[in-house]
């Protein structure tokens, strides 16, 4: 059976095409406190990737839990897998590892996000730099409508594993669905600064400084994700193509849609059915004023 967790860069660029469309649209989203803006439409929050069949715990085999995650993978039933767990559980009661995973078996396999809640914060008690959990507890949280006890948890979580990147994105997420967008922006900023890779912060900054109604901003921190990224030799490769599209509707929040449709057809020019990108390319057309083509 298989069970999802996180894959954290993959669907960033999924999130940011949910997170800014410039046109008139409503665009519907779960948010406590929206804030009212002026100019171009946002959607406030910075939604965390969603956790992907692909677990991304990845086992020591002689760990006794290991042992045990990897005999409840091979059960026929998510409710065979929890039992697996549950026993492995009774023998390891301070098994971050076991917890998370009973977590992920009761949100994806069994559907029940508040048991499953349960499970990842105890995991988290126990071992509050274990970032699988703290990501999918942060996307409860949000689904849930349970950003303001998110905030209390996550600000714990923050003060007892300071160095841990996640918690401060998944923080700024649960601030802006409460409308605080630019406290969130300040705890990334600062969060950036004292990071030990810098780069680390710049896709969830970019997308936050959309939010927060400064594009220049946010098309400042998507080139130099992308000038990074062409540095690194990985040419078009799917990274390379998610940063120019990134940079292509920073682009296009800033007005400048003659340069953002160049950036959007280079990537359609190599990858035709490019769903991100034929996405993009029509939301160009629609908001693009007429005396700009």
């Amino acid at each position: 059976m298989k069970f999802k967790a996180l894959i954290f860069g993959v669907l960033v660029f999924a999130s940011l095409m949910l997170l800014y469309r410039p046109s008139t649209e409503e665009k519907g989203g779960e948010v406590e406190a929206p804030v009212e803006k002026k100019g171009p439409q946002v959607v406030e929050g910075l939604p965390l990737p969603e956790p992907v069949e692909t677990p991304k715990i990845h086992p020591k085999p002689e760990e006794p839990w290991a042992r045990a995650i990897a005999e409840s993978k091979k059960q026929a039933t998510a409710e065979d897998s929890m039992k697996v767990l549950a026993q492995a559980l009774e023998e390891n009661p301070q098994s971050s590892e076991i917890l998370a995973e009973m977590g992920f078996v009761m949100l994806q396999g069994m559907q029940d996000p508040q048991k499953a809640l349960e499970y990842f914060e105890r995991s988290l008690e126990i071992q509050p730099d274990n970032s699988d959990a703290i990501s999918a507890l942060a996307n409860i949280y949000v689904k849930e409508g349970l950003t303001y006890r998110g905030i209390e948890v996550l600000k714990n979580l923050m003060n007892r594993a300071p160095g841990n990147t996640t918690i401060p994105i998944a923080l700024a997420d649960c601030l802006a669905k409460q409308g605080k967008q630019a406290e969130g922006l300040e705890l990334l900023e600062d969060s950036r600064r004292r990071a030990e890779k810098e780069d680390s912060f710049t896709p969830y900054l970019g997308m936050m400084y959309l939010n927060t109604g400064n594009p220049a901003k946010a098309v400042d921190v998507f080139k130099r994700i992308l000038e990074k990224r062409e540095r690194e030799g990985q040419s078009n490769s799917n990274q390379v193509e998610w940063a120019r599209l990134d940079l292509a509707n920073a682009w296009m929040a800033q007005g400048n849609y003659v340069e953002a449709e160049s950036m959007i057809q280079g990537v359609l020019e190599r990858s035709p059915k490019d769903k991100f990108a034929v996405e993009l390319l029509e939301r160009l057309k629609k908001s693009r004023p007429s005396n700009s083509l």
